[in-house]
């Protein structure tokens, strides 16, 4: 691999690491978990005191300022060095305070990749710690220059001396690729299993926000965290992993869906296309891909059949198949109005087959056609129907889209009872066990946004839940 050497303050010395040594997930710093106290690890001011702890949790890192101000846990000097352009780390750190009062600890997770002591690249994810529990904070970052350094930091910003940061460790490894191979993963298709736990996040508007950047830039500001698990939508062929997109996304599990016509699809059209696009997707993050999300309205106004549908779906799966990545699963995505008695349709319809589906997911809106309607629905009324779908599919379900105005009587202050809707949403999806829940932050036939502040902080709290 591509780390030349690690080093480790003190008089504790350590080897260093080879290239050939140093294989995809190895940890690369020396005292990652503190075991050797604070050997490895700084602060950057006179300001912040360090010192590590015994706790219920183990050794933690227990970071406090005599003003306020920022609190910084620097690895010193840099464990990661000699790097290799190209080559990916998977940064983790977990993180808590025990004194969350009041607006609670802020702070982020960032890696300077430095070539001569100067920055190069910047890459970071920002936390809130609104309770005792611990937070795992984790990303993805590539080096973008050979013989670079990685500076590793973990910050809680402007720290009230009163409070505190811990840290139960900060680790960073190598991963094998961010992009695919021509060979299969070593998980078969057949045999890979889903994360655990129920994954929140939200739709991004490129078409609203003028470009991706935008669009991802402005989620994470509304929520005030990276958001790790965004629903992406591509109105043709999907795009290639070549695209500047990529970028922008690196790091967050994904629900994609794209929808080039299946009398195409059939036609072979897109065989090469879809087979160097599973090859090249990135290892490092779930992707939940879908063939034509919403097939249904497409199918009564004839631009297709049912049957084409199947078929297509069919043909792109086995191409999935002869490249078999473990962290990809195919998801049939159809409108909430399906699962409903009232919409006289048959799922199966749809349905290309148990061997090929392997999430049912649904869009399923309050009030999508209703925009005076003055009630938030139950989550059993909105939800219900598409988990009894699934389950009779014999697949876990999921929600790729949903949404609500806010209602007319939710104006005192605005958005409160849609926050207390949304909590309910996300009590029932963990409860019932949802893969994922991706809302609709949207202007696309209704103001579906999250802008009002009681919504805002009720769904970070859904994103913030994620395992």
């Amino acid at each position: 691999m591509s780390v030349a050497a690690l080093v480790a303050v003190t008089a504790l010395h350590f080897a260093p690491a080879t290239a050939t040594a140093a294989t995809a997930g190895t940890e690369l710093l020396p005292n990652a978990n503190f075991s050797k106290g604070t050997s490895g690890w700084s602060t950057t001011s006179s300001n912040q005191t360090l010192r590590v702890i015994n706790t219920s949790s183990g050794k933690v890192a227990h970071l406090k300022v005599k003003k306020s101000g920022n609190a910084v846990l620097n690895d010193v000097p840099n464990s990661v060095t000699g790097v290799a352009k190209g080559t990916s780390y998977k940064v983790t750190a977990k993180v808590r305070t025990t004194i969350p009062k009041a607006a609670g600890v802020k702070g982020k997770v960032s890696v300077r990749e430095l070539v001569a002591k100067s920055a190069v690249k910047t890459t970071q994810k920002s936390f809130t710690l609104s309770n005792k529990n611990w937070r795992t904070v984790s990303f993805t970052v590539t080096a973008t220059r050979s013989g670079s350094s990685l500076d590793v930091r973990t910050t809680a910003t402007k720290l009230h001396k009163s409070k505190n940061l811990q840290v139960k460790s900060v680790s960073v490894k190598t991963v094998a690729s961010t992009t695919g191979s021509d060979s299969s993963d070593s998980a078969t298709c057949s045999t890979r299993s889903l994360p655990k736990g129920t994954a929140f996040g939200t739709s991004i508007s490129p078409g609203t926000y003028g470009t991706h950047q935008k669009a991802v830039d402005h989620v994470d500001g509304v929520f005030g965290t990276t958001v790790d698990t965004i629903r992406v939508f591509d109105g043709g062929m999907v795009f290639p992993w070549s695209h500047s997109r990529t970028k922008m996304i690196a790091g967050r599990d994904l629900i994609m869906s794209f929808r080039p016509m299946p009398q195409d699809v059939l036609a072979g059209k897109y065989d090469k296309e879809f087979k160097t696009w599973f090859q090249q997707a990135p290892k490092n993050v779930t992707i939940y891909w879908s063939y034509i999300h919403e097939p249904e309205p497409l199918i009564d106004q004839g631009k297709f059949t049912a049957a084409q549908y199947r078929k297509a779906w069919q043909r792109i799966d086995a191409i999935a198949d002869s490249v078999c990545r473990s962290n990809m699963y195919p998801t049939l995505i159809l409108t909430g109005w399906t699962a409903s008695s009232g919409s006289k349709r048959d799922w199966r319809d749809y349905y290309p087959g148990s061997k090929v589906i392997e999430v049912m997911a649904f869009d399923p809106y309050n009030g999508v056609h209703e925009p005076d309607r003055d009630y938030y629905a139950t989550p059993e009324s909105l939800f219900g129907s598409v988990r009894a779908v699934a389950k009779e599919a014999g697949k876990p379900w999921a929600i790729a889209e949903t949404g609500s105005r806010v209602i007319p009587s939710d104006q005192s202050p605005k958005g409160e009872k849609r926050a207390k809707w949304l909590t309910s949403l996300a009590k029932y999806s963990r409860d019932n066990g949802a893969v994922f829940v991706t809302y609709f932050h949207s202007t696309r036939d209704g103001e579906w946004r999250l802008l009002d502040k009681p919504s805002a902080d009720a769904w970070k709290a859904a994103i913030l839940s994620s395992p």
